[in-house]
């Protein structure tokens, strides 16, 4: 864990001004720096800290509105925000369990089970985003999320990072003029080939092109042209030529390659949907099923028998499972130990005594919880009873 050294940063300062405890620094990037903080009123969250003219209304919209999507489980959740003088801070959901990169750079060959269970969430995640008329145009590893709530077993993907999502005019079938943002490894060839003047037109297919570079990453362990220079990269889009791996070139491989071809077509015409991969055979064939492994159909018959109300569709369906062990394995990172880690961290509430008495089991302690007037001896089994109501919202925000 990464402690905050004793020099506070003006964002630090912020923090503890809003009534935040500082757990852990979290990350640093142009817009910003991200705090793991607590809170008892919203529990464990991710706190974004920016200068104002960085904020930008329409991210923290768009992850508000995907957040509170109903059955939504694979969007990163945006809380609240508020301006603070001239500092801006967004509450996000916390996810414990780093990135999809964290697996792509381990270079392991994945059972095609897993690779098969990621694949799923992470195109269902964009399924609900274009559904929403939004196109992400940014997406990554480094950009998907990955949570595992304490005590479910399971893993789920999070789409993060609104700040280049582009909104389609509704009613508009046809593709809309977009400027050429994103990391450029994971454009798609309308990015690079058809664009004028830093303008292109473009629609959701942007999106499953990058979301099919993922998957060939997943499998190959690189990207389908050299990476070391621009030139290469250029020359791959403009040959327009997709060579199929070495690694899966054996029969069994067919249904996989046909998805990875769909979604790397050079015509975004071509190009196959999110709604549509999600019923390609490679999702929903027989060898698909045969491949559920025991430990997902009974995390899925768990969450079905024994979940609350968090739980989605998704959490009762096996074919969307990544067990938790899976990840654990090849990471080599345990989310729940980390989680202990974080709870040693938190400060329980100060207690104030505010009547003096002889006999110590009068004494009436005010709950910093609650502010109610306990009795010294009861006070034990009441700061507990809050405690297991605080950890019981933390899941729910999950």
């Amino acid at each position: 864990m990464t402690h905050i050294t004793s020099r506070l940063s003006r964002q630090e300062i912020i923090l503890q001004e809003q009534g935040f405890q500082i757990l852990k620094f979290l990350g640093e990037g142009g817009f910003g720096q991200v705090f793991l903080v607590f809170k008892k009123e919203v529990g464990v969250v991710a706190a974004k800290i920016m200068d104002e003219k960085e904020f930008d209304l329409q991210e923290w919209q768009i992850g508000f509105q995907l957040g509170n999507a109903d059955q939504n489980p694979f969007t990163l959740k945006y809380i609240s925000t508020n301006l603070l003088g001239h500092q801006a801070m967004i509450l996000m959901e916390y996810s414990n369990f780093k990135n999809l990169d964290t697996i792509i750079d381990k270079k392991v060959d994945l059972p095609i089970y897993l690779i098969r269970s990621i694949m799923k969430q992470l195109l269902q995640g964009l399924n609900i985003i274009h559904s929403k008329g939004l196109i992400h145009r940014d997406i990554k590893g480094q950009n998907i999320l990955l949570h595992s709530p304490i005590g479910s077993g399971r893993v789920i993907l999070k789409i993060a990072d609104y700040g280049l999502v582009k909104q389609k005019r509704p009613n508009n079938k046809k593709s809309t003029l977009m400027t050429v943002d994103g990391t450029y490894i994971y454009m798609p060839p309308e990015f690079i080939i058809d664009f004028e003047e830093g303008v292109t037109k473009a629609d959701y297919q942007v999106d499953i092109w990058s979301a099919g570079i993922i998957f060939y990453q997943l499998i190959v362990h690189s990207f389908p042209f050299k990476t070391s220079n621009q030139i290469a990269f250029n020359m791959f889009m403009f040959n327009r030529i997709l060579d199929r791996p070495a690694c899966i070139r054996d029969y069994k491989y067919d249904i996989l390659w046909d998805l990875m071809e769909n979604m790397l077509q050079f015509d975004r015409r071509k190009r196959i949907s999110a709604a549509k991969a999600l019923d390609h055979p490679f999702f929903t064939g027989k060898q698909a099923k045969s491949e559920i492994t025991t430990e997902a159909k009974r995390l899925a018959h768990e969450a079905e028998h024994n979940g609350g109300k968090e739980i989605t569709i998704f959490d009762k369906d096996p074919s969307y499972i990544i067990p938790v062990v899976d990840v654990k394995n090849i990471v080599g990172f345990d989310p729940e130990q980390e989680d202990i880690r974080i709870q040693r961290h938190i400060q329980p509430p100060q207690v104030k005594i505010e009547k003096r008495s002889d006999n110590v089991d009068n004494v009436l302690i005010e709950c910093d919880w609650c502010k109610e007037e306990v009795k010294f001896s009861a006070y034990k089994a009441h700061q507990d009873e809050h405690v297991a109501q605080q950890k019981s919202r933390e899941r729910e925000i999950v």
